[in-house]
């Protein structure tokens, strides 16, 4: 059987994956939503979070090269200090990317919505189909589908920023008024929904197997990164801000239509709705693309059935992983459905569940970092993530019991192994 991820990515392939992991979504939705939250004055969390971004991304980079594994962010944690700990964590990143993801697929159904029109009912329903269209494009070949990919996202950003330049001369300060319409207060609240928008520097770590020459690749990648995905954020979040009325930021989250209509009128609008969705697919290519890998590494260390660790393919394949999440994504979006879980409450839970991983992968750092460079960074990461811990309040104490909850459930099982073999 093939259990063996083959090396196909090299430095466009891994700069178009950075860039569709950490936009997507969060460039094309969470700007609206942060603006309901905090008016004009959610630009500064923007402007902090792309600041914070960049020694968090190092970081995130250096471990990958390190320690290149599908497991990800967990694998560096359970090789530097406890394995159970480190699996514990590998299956809260996973829970988390199955409770997250259909976020993305939501993103889509609503701009889908503005395009073609439907019912609110049937919102859910069809995100889940687009997170299942996401699930095919992964079981073609990835050589294939990284060339498709990269092309579709270059085309796209340049489109975006062509939008931001046609855009300017529409900006009026008067849209900025009052600037902190919620208080100052509220900047920190924005803080925790765009945190949702700089998730994904992490997500490549899952891929760093299948990376060509990491060190070489990774440092020719990373500052190319860092500023098109933070420069993209701030130049979106402002024209939106600038260009489109207060009363229209609060009718629809949704970004890039409000900002057409404003430059072009409802009929380009619309066709923007395309464009929209288009990028969003891609983005969520990447998420589902990582959590595959997440659900093989989990598999292959014997925490999930061996089975789902099998690879097809000439290229490897994890069609059983992909599967599996499947029917993950599918049993969300019956909650969201049926039970009342709203987006708003999916993206706090997966942002505080990322920032307890994120702080133990940045802990680990300080072991694995050898320079004093590597290391400084590594506490600036840290900073930044226990800064946040504030504003996430008490779900920090659902992340936290979870993550309590997987520990003692391996622990137990680790003892009746223990027993069985005695």
């Amino acid at each position: 059987m093939n259990n063996k991820l083959q090396k196909h990515l090299g430095v466009k392939e891994l700069l178009a994956y950075y860039i569709s992991s950490v936009v997507g979504a969060g460039i094309l939705i969470i700007p609206g939503v942060a603006a309901q939250i905090a008016g004009p004055a959610s630009l500064l969390a923007w402007v902090m979070l792309a600041v914070i971004s960049a020694p968090v991304a190092i970081t995130f980079a250096k471990m990958a090269i390190l320690i290149p594994d599908s497991g990800g962010v967990p694998s560096f944690v359970e090789r530097t200090f406890d394995p159970l700990l480190g699996k514990s964590m590998a299956i809260l990143l996973t829970l988390t990317m199955i409770i997250g993801n259909p976020v993305m697929g939501l993103a889509s159904a609503f701009y889908l919505r503005d395009l073609i029109g439907y019912e609110p009912y049937l919102i859910p329903w069809v995100g889940y189909g687009f997170m299942l269209l996401s699930i095919t494009f992964n079981l073609v070949e990835i050589r294939m589908a990284s060339k498709i990919q990269s092309f579709a996202l270059y085309f796209l950003v340049i489109g975006l920023i062509i939008l931001v330049l046609l855009a300017l001369p529409k900006t009026d300060l008067k849209n900025m008024t009052p600037f902190f319409p919620q208080g100052l207060s509220s900047v920190g609240s924005a803080m925790v929904i765009c945190f949702f928008s700089f998730l994904g520097w992490e997500n490549v770590s899952s891929v760093s197997e299948e990376v060509k020459n990491p060190e070489d690749t990774f440092r020719k990648t990373i500052p190319w990164a860092i500023f098109c995905v933070g420069g993209l954020y701030i130049l979106i979040a402002w024209v939106y801000l600038a260009a489109v009325p207060a009363g229209l930021r609060l009718d629809n989250p949704t970004v890039l239509v409000p900002i057409l209509q404003t430059v072009f009128g409802n009929n380009i609008a619309m066709a923007g709705s395309l464009v929209a969705v288009i990028l969003l697919i891609l983005a969520t290519n990447s998420w589902v693309l990582g959590a595959s890998r997440q659900v093989y590494s989990l598999a292959r260390n014997n925490v999930l059935p061996a089975t789902l660790s099998s690879l097809t393919g000439c290229s490897g394949i994890p069609r059983n992983a992909l599967l599996f999440l499947a029917c993950g994504y599918g049993l969300v979006t019956l909650c969201i459905s049926n039970a009342g879980w709203s987006e708003e409450w999916l993206i706090r839970l997966a942002n505080s569940n990322f920032m307890l991983i994120y702080f133990g992968a940045f802990t680990a750092g300080l072991t694995i970092f050898k320079s004093k460079k590597m290391k400084a960074c590594a506490w600036l990461a840290i900073f930044a993530t226990v800064s946040f811990a504030p504003f996430f309040g008490w779900m920090i104490l659902v992340s936290s019991c979870l993550m309590a909850i997987c520990y003692a459930w391996l622990f137990y099982l680790s003892k009746r192994r223990r027993k069985a073999f005695s």
